[in-house]
């Protein structure tokens, strides 16, 4: 059985593919509140690195509070500034998450 493929969009450019390997099956009455509890858990992770000053946030005119990170069905957009380090923090993020699929 061949598995979904993901991508990562940055700048407007697709980078790197991956197998979905695992997991629930669109129409699972389980999956749409399994899809809540991860968007839930990956914003409060991006919502710490925000707060411990690890990702710059884009300053907005006049004093305007932008987001730190917008979830829409099942896109992420991030607002922050380009910077290595802050880039860095957020792959920090995603390898615990990982880690987590590889024992189940």
């Amino acid at each position: 059985m061949q598995s979904a493929k993901i991508s990562i969009s940055i700048n407007g450019s697709q980078h790197g593919y991956f197998n979905c390997n695992r997991g629930v099956r669109e129409g699972d009455p389980l999956s749409p509140l399994l899809f809540c509890i991860v968007e839930e858990v990956l914003s409060r992770g991006i919502s710490r690195l925000v707060d411990d000053g690890k990702v710059s946030l884009i300053v907005g005119t006049r004093d305007v509070l932008v987001p730190s990170h917008c979830f829409y069905a099942d896109d992420l957009m991030l607002f922050y500034k380009g910077k290595n380090s802050s880039l860095m923090a957020l792959k920090e993020l995603f390898p615990d998450m990982l880690n987590v699929q590889a024992r189940l």
